[in-house]
């Protein structure tokens, strides 16, 4: 939604609470439990006005959004209490029902005993359990001969007493050797009733329609006279399995889908008639069994494990029961359904008629006593209709029908997107939406097994925007599961916002970025990185629709923090020059401003952060926007297509080569050799000179197009643990082509190609478009710098010293034994040292500039050095303040003076900071006594650096210079 928003799209930000349905069953289910309430009884007796009240009461009870930056608006909410949204409601279904599509029937639905409603197949598949449940195999005595039964296997004891019918394929007949009992059943389930086949009797097969008709007697007489309509009697139907059946399966309709329609098919019940169910509950399973083994019905008994639905709400088994309902007729638009999900994206395999009705209390009923059928479209209808006041609201949602996206978890698919689309199709033949975001789900977490971190602390000790960026770039926003580990969040922390932390700190200089008037770089450097931003704003812009673009943008964080910002520090600090700091830092500016539009929607946080800082360097004629106060306020950047450039970073060749060699980058080598066909190629690598030798680390970069002239070659490695010595013997010929092709297959095995010269110190790599070729046999000189930079890598001092990059500080150093070899490394390469850490080089001279003055008076000579400012270089001292000075040091009273340079009088305007380091002549004369004096320095001096400590003993990180004589 902020993404859109940023396109300049309405983007509506309503939060919404869903009270009605099942959904909010929780919230009834905790009222229940605390006000004690049992049943619709309790309810009556408090009162309907009253117990919704305590039920709203907690509607509103988990309202933390903003700490994770939800942008919703809460004044203008909507809860489905609302009475326009029940309106709603009332009105798609009165358009359905003017249709024919709403009808009242019976299905066998599942059924939640727990929340006392019926639940959607949909629902159903939401919460399955591996549990143990009984299963009894139980003999129904033929009317005709009761010493031969039929043996029935069922894993619900608790549906016998509503058994109708006997459902069979082809079993056999059977006579078991102790009991002299004949039994009716498959083979498949021999073994559950007997250990070997000396224990029963084989005496025949049947057909299934061999046995259709037969007649058994019921095992309870609650519904006998049913049997004058075909009940109690066997049926026929291929849904029979023998897989794990006994090929007899005991029909109670109203306790299964296949038992209702195999009976409907036999007239043993009528469409739509009132259930039979004398036993609704899990918990009559034991009282069932042991009434069957005290009466004799029961053969066998045993448990097993297997998968079970349970209720999403109340975590408590369903049972399949025929529920009186309100229906949605769905069956008849199959073909318009699956037209309008292609045109959405979005597939189904089956659609059944949809439930419009469930029965607990907090939900919306539809019916009281079904006498009277009335369907009501709106509050007006229905204050006609009962003369009682009604708040009127109304609809208004075709402007913004379709919906532009949805998003809901991937369970949602047979749910919320499969009810949405039924509808719309049903009332307006279009489909709802036009694009879906389908989220994953976060695998269950147990505090009991310890695998279940508390959000709170996730956010308190990584922040929102950590574990926003995480979810964002899991699998949940592929419809796919996580298995949530505060691993990721942190890793995210490290690998993403400490480094673009790092590269925002470097704009701490202040100047005014106008991005209409910068003036574009010649740097090869930030024409890459404005290239690489210019094209992910354009991806940004294509891809949003398809919510693809997050990966590309931590990909784009890692270019800009490990390569463009670690291979500019020394200009982003000024090193270079000023007018080169200024086009780097504009640069990383423009990266960083761009950065934080496009990130905005994913880390609001930290880049609202940025932006608070970063907006005073911005001019305001630059920015479109009216109102800039936020981050989130400004529209996405446009392209700015002239800064787009193409080329290709070679260095990660070299690093293979290293890490291969166990070489680190800190230690100098000699030369890289890059070996192309293409001259442009090369062309372009030239340009990257200096980056190159400065990422490698390496003294000369040497580019050709002739390997011959190097005297490469290649040769094939196989793998030995697969290929082994045969594939040694591959030609030259054969291994050119595959250089050319990019592929080769021998023997059916995939070949790795290595190249390798005849000069020793070369180790070689390619991706098949560049050789690189580096000189990996260092001399003393340059294990020698290798040493030293190991020494700048121990200088960790600014973060406990709160300095940025740009600070000058002064470094103290002691290495034992003195004079040995690292302290010889050390003064060897101090200015090396000193740049690589912005360390203060030692001075040469005073701290302050001064000059050298010799008094001549009457015969009288003196002399001495006067400092011209003082050592936080102000307060600088001009021609008459110097006569001054030069009155009290040297004695000279009442005695106007002159002060010459050379032969030259100085006057008010003469510049004496550009006289630094001079010797004036003081005289009284009209011309100097002595003109043949030296510059040097007429005093001894010595500088010293002074650090304050604070009364807590913390160094302060200002430091001052003095010199003293």
């Amino acid at each position: 939604a902020h993404s859109h928003t940023q396109t300049h799209s309405h983007t509506h930000r309503h939060t919404h609470t869903h009270t009605h349905t099942l959904t909010q069953y929780h919230d009834e289910y905790e009222i229940d439990k605390a006000l004690n309430i049992r049943g619709l009884e309790d309810v009556a007796k408090m009162g309907i006005a009253e117990y919704n009240k305590q039920c709203r009461s907690i509607v509103m009870r988990y309202t933390l959004v903003r700490r994770m930056d939800h942008w919703i608006d809460f004044r203008n909410d909507y809860k489905t209490l609302y009475p326009w949204f029940m309106e709603s409601v009332w009105w798609v279904l009165k358009q359905l029902y003017d249709k024919g599509l709403v009808y009242r029937g019976v299905k066998v639905m599942p059924f939640s005993t727990a929340c006392n409603t019926p639940l959607s197949n949909f629902e159903a598949q939401q919460n399955y359990k591996d549990v143990q449940d009984p299963s009894v195999i139980v003999s129904f005595p033929l009317l005709e001969d009761e010493a031969v039964s039929f043996l029935a296997c069922t894993t619900t004891p608790w549906t016998l007493p509503s058994n109708l019918a006997l459902c069979v394929i082809s079993p056999l007949c059977l006579s078991d050797n102790s009991s002299q009992k004949m039994y009716i059943m498959m083979e498949a389930r021999l073994v559950a009733l007997f250990k070997s086949h000396s224990e029963y009797t084989w005496t025949g097969e049947f057909s299934g329609n061999t046995l259709k008709g037969k007649k058994y007697k019921p095992l309870f007489e609650y519904f006998i006279k049913l049997s004058i309509s075909g009940a109690f009697s066997v049926v026929v139907d291929n849904y029979v399995s023998d897989d794990d059946s006994t090929g007899v399966v005991h029909q109670a309709p109203y306790f299964g889908a296949d038992d209702y329609r195999v009976c409907m098919d036999y007239n043993i019940i009528q469409r739509d008639s009132a259930p039979i169910c004398p036993w609704t509950h899990l918990d009559a399973d034991k009282n069932i069994i042991k009434w069957l083994k005290d009466n004799g019905p029961l053969v066998s008994s045993s448990s097993f494990k297997h998968s079970y639905p349970f209720c999403w709400r109340s975590d408590t088994p369903l049972i399949y029961k025929a529920v009186p309902s309100w229906f949605v007729r769905v069956e008849h638009m199959v073909e318009k359904l699956l037209d309008n999900n292609r045109k959405c994206y979005w597939y189904g395999e089956s659609v059944c008629d949809l439930c419009a009705d469930q029965s607990h209390m907090f939900t919306a009923r539809v019916t009281d006593d079904y006498e009277e059928v009335v369907c009501v479209g709106s509050t007006a209808e229905l204050e006609e209709l009962t003369g009682a006041k009604v708040s009127d609201l109304h609809r208004e949602f075709e402007d913004a029908f379709p919906a532009d996206f949805i998003a809901e978890g991937i369970d949602q698919t047979r749910g919320w997107f499969y009810t949405l689309l039924v509808l719309s199709t049903a009332l307006f033949g279009k489909p709802p939406f036009k694009n879906m975001i389908v989220n994953g789900l976060v695998l269950k977490m147990s505090k009991q097994k310890k695998n279940y971190p508390d959000p709170g602390l996730i956010v308190q000790n990584h922040g929102a925007d950590a574990l926003r960026l995480y979810l964002i770039s899991s699998p949940v926003v592929r419809a796919e599961n996580l298995r949530f580990k505060e691993e990721g969040v942190r890793d995210v922390l490290k690998d993403v916002f400490l480094p673009w932390y790092n590269a925002y700190r470097f704009l701490v200089q202040n100047f005014l970025y106008n991005e209409s008037t910068a003036s574009v770089s010649d740097n090869i450097m930030d024409k890459w990185i404005q290239s690489f931003t210019q094209s992910l704003i354009q991806f940004f812009r294509d891809e949003m629709g398809d919510y693809t673009v997050v990966p590309k943008l931590v990909k784009f964080m890692d270019m800009l923090t490990n390569w463009y910002v670690r291979m500019n520090r020394r200009r982003l600090k000024g090193e270079s020059g000023t007018e080169d700091c200024m086009r780097a830092l504009e640069t990383l500016f423009s990266v960083l401003f761009s950065m934080c539009r496009l990130m905005g929607p994913f880390t609001p946080f930290i880049t609202e952060l940025m932006y608070q800082n970063l907006r005073h360097l911005i001019d305001p004629a630059s920015v479109e926007e009216k109102d800039t106060g936020s981050i989130h306020y400004l529209m996405l950047p446009h392209v700015r297509y002239t800064l787009v450039i193409c080329f290709i970073f070679w260095s990660t060749l070299g690093h293979v080569i290293r890490d291969r060699k166990t070489l680190p980058v800190k230690y100098l080598l000699k030369e890289v050799l890059v070996i192309h066909q293409d001259p442009e190629v090369l062309r372009d690598i030239q340009s990257l000179q200096k980056y190159i030798l400065e990422e490698l680390n390496v003294r000369q970069l040497t580019l050709s197009t002739d390997k011959e002239k190097f005297s490469i070659r290649l040769r094939a490695e196989p793998d030995h643990m697969v290929l082994g010595k045969r594939l040694k013997g591959l030609k030259s010929e054969e291994l050119e082509i595959f250089q050319r092709t990019g592929s080769i297959v021998v023997d059916g095995h995939e070949l790795r190609l290595m190249y390798s010269g005849t000069p020793s110190q070369y180790e070689a790599h390619s991706d098949a478009q560049v050789l690189v070729l580096l000189d990996v046999s260092p001399d003393q000189s340059m294990l020698d710098e290798g040493v030293s930079r190991e020494v700048i890598n121990r200088m960790t001092c600014s973060k406990p010293g709160h300095l940025v990059p740009s600070d000058e500080i002064t470094v103290y150093y002691s290495s034992q034994p003195v004079e040995e070899y690292l302290d010889k490394v050390i003064q060897a390469h101090t200015d090396f040292i000193f740049r690589a850490v912005v360390s203060r080089a030692p001075l040469t001279t005073t701290a302050c500039a001064y000059v050298n003055l010799r008094v001549t008076l009457k015969d009288k000579q003196q002399e001495g050095v006067v400092l011209l400012e003082n050592p936080k270089h102000d307060n600088t001292l001009d021609v008459e303040r110097l006569k001054t000075v030069c009155c009290s040091v040297f004695g000279i009273n009442g005695v106007p003076v002159t002060i010459f340079s050379g032969t030259t009088g100085l006057n008010t305007e003469t510049d004496l900071m550009s006289l630094s380091g001079k010797t004036l002549t003081v005289t009284s004369g009209s011309s100097p006594a002595d003109v043949s004096s030296s510059d040097s320095l007429l005093c001894p001096y010595v500088n010293m650096q002074l650090m304050n400590a604070s009364p807590a003993g913390e160094f302060h990180s200002s430091y001052t210079s003095h010199s003293f004589h």
